[in-house]
C-alpha cells in the first residue's frame, strides 16, 4: 500500500517562471496563484487596469486630435506616456492625460481663464476622489471621451456610451456619475458655444459688424440652440513648434482676446440649458440603473424572465437610450433647441433625423450586445473559476480523506489482525489515481469538462464513502466477535482460578454500533491492550503452574506452550498468546484438576488435625511454660496454618495447584519444625528431671521416644519422596509423632512440677514419720498416685532409714 500524497493541480506549470512578456509585465494573473477564484480576481483587476490604461490612451489621443494644438508625434508620445503610467498608477495617468489637454482646450475653445481654472479644478477633484479607489477615474474619463466624440461624426455614440458606463457601475450612486456629467459639460458647453458663434456669423454675414451688442444678443436669442449634434467649428491652427516665444505669443493672444463671460453663457443660462442638460444626464444615468434592477425584481415576484435577464444589458441600454431621446425631444420646443433627431436648416456634417435615430439605436444595441457578450464571457470565466476552485477544494478534501482512509486501513490492520483489507487498499489506490487524473490540467479545462470532472469527483467520493462505510462496518463486526471472545476467555481463565481480570463493560457491545471510526479504533486498541494484560497475567500463572507440575508431578512436562505464548506476546499478539496458553492450561486442568482438589482436601484435613493437636496439647504446654504462642516456632507455624486452612475452604481451579503444593510443602516443613522443637523440649526436661532425682527413681521417662523421634526426623530429611501419597503419609506420621511427643512432654512437665514440689513434702513426711513411725499416701495432701511417688522418692533418698511398702503405698522406719 503506497503512502498517499496531497494532490496539487498543475504543479509543474506553477513552478515555471513566466514565459511571456505579458506575464512579466503583470498583464495576466500569475499561474503561481493556486486558487482559481483568486486568480480570476487578479485577472479582473489586471483587466480593469488595462481598460483604464486604454481609456486614458484613447481619451488623450481623441482630445488632442479633435482639439488640435500639438504636433502629431507629440500627441502620440503624450498619449502613450499617459497610458503606460495610467496602467500602473491610474490617477497619475488620468492627471497627465487631462492636464496635457488643458492648453489645447483653452487654445481652441476661447474660454476665459476662470473657466480653465474650473476645468482644472474638476480634474483635481475627481483625481483626489480616485485616491482610495482608482476605478473612479473611469467616470470623468468617459465624460471627456463622450464630450470629445461630439466634435466628430461619431457624436451619436456619446449618449449610449455614457449610459453604458452608468449601467456598468456596480455601486450606482448618483455621485458616482457626477464626474462623467461635469467633464462632459466642460467639453459640451464651450465647443457648442464656438460652433453656435460661427453659425451666427454665417447667418448674419457682414451686418454683424454694424450691430450693437444688444442687437447681436437678440439675434442669438432668436436662434434655436444646437444640442447633441455634431459640433462643427473651424479650429485655430496648431502649433508649428514648441519653443517658448511661440507658446507665449499664442496663449497671450488667446487669453487676451477671450471675454470674461461669453454671451453664449448668458444665453444657455437664460434658457436653463446649463441646468437642464446635466440634470437630464444625471437622471438618465440613475434611471437606467432602475431599469437594470427591474428584471431581478420581476424574478423575485415569480415572473419568469430568466432568458431576458441573461441578455438584459441590451434591452436596458436601448430602453434607457430611448427614454433619454424621448425626454430630449419632448423639451426641445419649450427650451428652443434642436438635436440631430430634428435638425433645422442645412447641416453639412449632420445626419438626417431618421438616420441619426437609427445610428443611435444601432450604437446602443451594439454597446448592449457587447456588454452582453462581455458579461456572459466574464460570467462564464467566473463560473469556471468557481468550478475549478470547487473541484480543487473537493479534490484535496477527497485526497485528504483517502489519505486518512489509508491511515485508518493501516491502523485497522495493526489493531485488528485477521481482517483482509486487500480489496480496500486496491480501491483506495485506484481512487487516489482517479483523483490525480481528475485534477490534472485543471487550468486548461473548459466549462463542460469541469462539470464532467466535478461529477466524476462526486462519484469517486460516493464510492470511497461506501467502501469506507463497509470497512468500518467490518471493523464493528470484528470488534463484536472479539469482545465476545474476550468475555469467553476471561470466563474460562476465571474458572481456572485467576482472579481480578479486567472485563469489558456490558454496554460496550451496544455502544460499538454508534462509534465513529476513530472511537472504534480506540476501542479496539483498548481491547487489544486488555488482551495483552490478561495474557501477561495468565502466562505468569501458567509458568507457576507448569513449574509446580514439573516439580511435583511430571518432570518431563514440555513448557513449549509458554515459549509460544511469550513469542506472541512479544509481537503484541495478546489474543494468540491467550489462545495458546488457555489451550495448554485446559489440557493441564483436565489432567491435574481432580488430583489438585484431592490434595487440597487432604492438606486441609491434615492442617485441621494439626491445629487440633496444637490447641489441645501444644498451646497448653506453652502456657504452662509461660511462653507466648507468637514467639515460639510452633506458634508461628500454627498461625500460618490457620490462614492456609481458610484459603483451602473454597474449591479452586487448576491455577491454584502451585499454592496447594506450597501449602503442602509448608505443612511438611512446619510439622517437622514443630516436632523438632518438641524433641528439644523433651531432651531438656529429661536432663532437668534426671538431674533432680536419683537414678533409682523412675519418674516416668520414656527412654525410647527421643531416640525414635530423632531417627524419624533424620529419615524424613534424607529421603527424596516425590509421590504425593508418600508425602501425605509422611505428614500423617509426623503429626501422629507430634501428638505422642506432646502427650509425653506434658507428662514430663507434670513430673517436673512433682520433683520441684518434693522439697515441700519432705519435711511433712519426716514430721509424720517421727510421730507415728510410718506414713501412708493418704496422709499426704496430694493425689494418691503423686503421694505414693513422693513416699517412694523419700524411701530412695533415705535408703536404710525407711522401708517403702508398694502394696499399701506407705513407708515405715526400718527396725534396728
Amino acid at each position: 500500500m503506497s503512502d498517499p500524497k496531497i494532490i496539487e493541480p498543475d504543479q509543474t506549470k506553477d513552478s515555471q517562471p513566466p514565459s511571456s512578456v505579458i506575464e512579466r509585465f503583470g498583464l495576466r494573473p500569475s499561474r503561481r496563484i493556486e486558487d482559481p477564484i483568486e486568480r480570476e480576481r487578479e485577472y479582473r483587476k489586471t483587466l480593469r487596469r488595462l481598460l483604464i490604461s486604454a481609456l486614458i490612451l484613447v481619451t488623450t489621443t481623441l482630445l488632442l486630435v479633435v482639439i488640435p494644438l500639438y504636433p502629431t508625434p507629440v500627441i502620440i508620445l503624450f498619449a502613450i506616456l499617459a497610458a503606460v503610467i495610467g496602467f500602473r498608477i491610474p490617477i497619475a495617468g488620468f492627471l497627465i492625460g487631462t492636464l496635457i489637454s488643458a492648453p489645447a482646450y483653452a487654445y481652441q475653445a476661447g474660454i476665459p481663464l476662470w473657466w480653465l481654472f474650473v476645468y482644472i479644478f474638476f480634474i483635481g477633484a475627481f483625481a483626489a476622489r480616485s485616491v482610495s479607489e482608482p476605478r473612479n477615474v473611469i467616470s470623468p474619463l468617459m465624460g471627456l471621451f463622450a464630450g470629445a466624440l461630439g466634435l466628430t461624426p461619431l457624436y451619436f455614440v456619446a449618449i449610449p456610451l455614457m449610459l453604458m458606463v452608468a449601467l456598468l457601475e456596480e455601486r450606482r450612486k448618483l455621485f458616482d456619475h457626477l464626474g462623467m456629467v461635469f467633464m462632459f459639460i466642460m467639453i459640451f458647453i464651450p465647443f457648442h458655444g464656438v460652433a453656435f458663434s460661427e453659425n451666427l456669423v454665417l447667418t448674419l454675414g457682414d451686418q454683424i459688424n454694424s450691430m450693437r451688442p444688444q442687437q447681436i444678443y437678440d439675434a442669438m436669442n432668436a436662434l434655436p440652440l444646437p444640442l447633441f449634434t455634431h459640433i462643427s467649428y473651424t479650429p485655430n491652427p496648431p502649433l508649428t513648434s514648441l519653443d517658448i516665444p511661440t507658446l507665449q505669443a499664442t496663449f497671450s493672444s488667446v487669453f487676451g482676446a477671450s471675454e470674461f463671460f461669453h454671451p453664449y453663457l448668458f444665453l444657455i443660462i437664460d434658457r436653463l440649458i446649463i441646468l437642464y442638460v446635466p440634470i437630464l444626464l444625471a437622471l438618465s444615468f440613475s434611471f437606467i440603473s432602475v431599469i437594470d434592477r427591474f428584471w431581478p425584481w420581476l424574478v423575485e415576484r415569480g415572473i419568469d424572465v430568466s432568458k431576458v435577464l441573461k441578455y438584459s444589458y441590451a434591452p436596458t441600454l436601448l430602453v434607457g437610450t430611448f427614454l433619454f431621446l424621448g425626454a430630449l425631444q419632448a423639451t426641445s420646443s419649450t427650451l428652443r433647441y434642436y438635436t440631430s433627431l430634428n435638425p433645422i436648416g442645412t447641416e453639412t456634417v449632420a445626419l438626417s433625423g431618421g438616420i441619426a435615430f437609427l445610428a443611435i439605436t444601432v450604437s446602443a444595441g451594439s454597446f448592449g450586445s457587447a456588454m452582453v457578450i462581455a458579461s456572459l464571457r466574464l460570467k462564464r470565466r467566473e463560473e469556471i473559476a468557481f468550478l475549478s476552485s470547487g473541484l480543487i477544494s473537493k479534490g484535496r478534501q477527497l485526497a485528504d480523506r483517502i489519505a486518512a482512509f489509508f491511515t485508518s486501513l493501516k491502523l485497522i490492520e495493526r489493531s485488528s489482525p485477521g481482517i483482509d483489507l486487500s480489496t480496500e487498499n486496491a480501491s483506495a489506490n485506484k481512487y487516489q489515481e482517479q483523483v490525480r487524473i481528475t485534477l490534472g490540467g485543471i487550468d486548461t479545462m473548459s466549462y463542460k469538462t469541469l462539470q464532467e470532472r466535478t461529477t466524476s469527483l462526486s462519484q469517486i467520493n460516493q464510492e470511497q464513502e461506501r467502501i469506507a462505510s463497509s470497512t468500518y462496518h467490518r471493523l464493528y463486526q470484528y470488534q463484536v466477535d472479539k469482545v465476545v471472545k474476550y468475555q469467553h476467555i476471561v470466563s474460562t481463565i476465571t474458572r481456572f482460578g485467576v482472579e481480578g481480570l479486567p472485563n469489558v463493560n456490558s454496554t460496550n457491545l451496544s455502544d460499538l454500533a454508534e462509534m465513529g471510526p476513530e472511537e472504534s479504533l480506540k476501542s479496539q486498541n483498548e481491547l487489544n491492550s486488555q488482551f495483552l494484560k490478561v495474557a501477561e497475567i495468565t502466562i505468569e500463572h501458567a509458568v507457576r503452574l507448569i513449574e509446580a507440575i514439573r516439580k511435583d508431578f511430571d518432570k518431563k512436562l514440555d513448557p513449549t506452550a509458554i515459549d509460544v505464548a511469550r513469542n506472541f506476546l512479544a509481537q503484541s499478539g495478546g489474543e494468540k498468546a491467550l489462545d495458546a496458553i488457555v489451550t495448554s492450561i485446559t489440557s493441564l486442568s483436565d489432567r491435574y484438576l481432580s488430583d489438585s482438589r484431592k490434595i487440597a482436601s487432604s492438606v486441609r484435613k491434615l492442617i485441621q488435625r494439626m491445629l487440633e493437636i496444637y490447641n489441645s496439647h501444644i498451646l497448653p504446654l506453652n502456657e504452662s511454660l509461660g511462653r507466648e504462642a507468637s514467639v515460639s516456632k510452633t506458634g508461628q507455624v500454627a498461625i500460618q496454618l490457620s490462614n492456609h486452612v481458610q484459603q483451602l475452604e473454597k474449591p479452586k481451579g487448576i491455577i491454584y495447584l502451585p499454592d496447594i503444593m506450597l501449602k503442602l510443602e509448608y505443612l511438611e516443613i512446619g510439622t517437622r519444625a514443630i516436632l523438632g522443637e518438641l524433641l528439644t523440649l523433651l531432651r531438656d526436661f529429661e536432663k532437668l528431671n534426671d538431674s533432680r532425682v536419683s537414678e533409682e527413681f523412675n519418674w516416668g521417662k520414656n527412654t525410647q521416644l527421643v531416640g525414635d523421634i530423632d531417627s524419624s526426623l533424620r529419615f524424613l530429611d534424607d529421603q527424596d519422596a516425590n509421590e504425593i501419597a508418600e508425602r501425605i503419609d509422611n505428614i500423617e506420621y509426623v503429626i501422629k509423632t507430634i501428638e505422642g511427643a506432646a502427650s509425653t512432654l506434658k507428662k514430663y512437665i507434670t513430673m517436673n512440677e512433682f520433683i520441684l514440689n518434693y522439697p515441700n513434702m519432705e519435711p511433712l513426711i519426716i514430721s509424720k514419720l517421727h510421730k507415728s513411725g510410718h506414713v501412708s499416701a493418704r496422709e499426704l495432701p496430694v493425689r494418691p498416685r503423686y503421694a505414693s511417688q513422693y513416699l517412694k522418692l523419700f524411701a530412695i533418698n533415705r535408703y536404710g532409714e525407711v522401708v517403702f511398702d508398694s502394696k499399701y503405698s506407705k513407708i515405715q522406719k526400718r527396725k534396728k
